[in-house]
């Protein structure tokens, strides 16, 4: 069985699947140990997206100035090595991130960051299947497939029987904004970050994000981002990228 230390290195590097990011996202809301040690994690990664290169090189090269000189002369071609190294490092990570977004506008912000959230199929076999659960498989069939429309209707039966369905509620948002229905994604996203107790909610405050920027509505994005920031959610880092190059 895997340890917290490589579930959240899977985690950051994206390789868990929808199912394992679900579960892995319940286990930090109901474990604050956990959620402290990934937090840290969390943010010596940040710390290196957003190193300045020209500040790191000054801080070695005083690192290695300070050395005595018969030290200096065995590690100075190892610091530099491992300063190379890192700087590429940076550098990678910079034009992945940071100067794509430097050419766009606050326009096309939306189209760089927007996908459909994965479809969660964590359902038992139909035989066993309650009758909520059959629509949500349903639901979900249509979804995968990109007919948003079929699954939007799906998504508005379960939340008819039972209102307190956020996954639903969550995924009848993001139909609704494949469907350019943008203020209707608006109120059911509104409505999920005022509801504490689900899984969604972080995904809900970036998607509401996103929406008020295709709406061209920034102060109430601007909002959202920072709040995003504030609290530590999954997506700090985007979020404070794009304030950078939209504020």
């Amino acid at each position: 069985m895997e340890n917290e230390f490589d579930l959240i290195e899977k985690y950051l590097m994206n390789e868990m699947s929808v199912r394992e990011q679900v579960e892995f996202e319940e286990s930090l809301r109901s474990d604050p140990d956990l959620m402290k040690e990934f937090l840290l994690r969390k943010n010596i990664n940040d710390a290196i997206i957003e190193e300045d290169v020209l500040s790191l090189r000054n801080n070695l090269n005083e690192i290695v100035n300070t050395e005595p000189v018969t030290t200096r002369i065995i590690k100075k071609s190892y610091i530099y090595s491992a300063v190379a190294a890192v700087i590429i490092l940076i550098v990678v990570i910079a034009n992945i991130y940071i100067f794509p977004l430097g050419q766009m506008n606050k326009h096309e912000v939306f189209q760089y960051y927007y996908s459909a959230y994965p479809a969660v199929m964590s359902f038992r076999s139909p035989v066993d299947q309650t009758e909520i659960e059959k629509i949500l498989y349903d639901a979900f069939n249509y979804y995968d497939d990109g007919k948003y429309e079929m699954a939007s209707k799906y998504f508005k039966q379960v939340l008819e029987k039972d209102s307190t369905n956020y996954m639903s509620q969550f995924y009848l948002s993001v139909c609704e904004i494949e469907k350019n229905n943008l203020s209707e994604a608006e109120e059911y996203l509104n409505d999920l970050i005022l509801k504490k107790d689900h899984i969604f909610r972080e995904q809900s405050y970036w998607y509401l994000a996103l929406v008020y920027l295709k709406q061209n509505e920034m102060i109430s994005a601007e909002n959202i981002l920072k709040k995003i920031v504030k609290e530590n959610m999954i997506q700090k880092s985007d979020a404070q990228l794009i304030l950078k190059i939209l504020y």
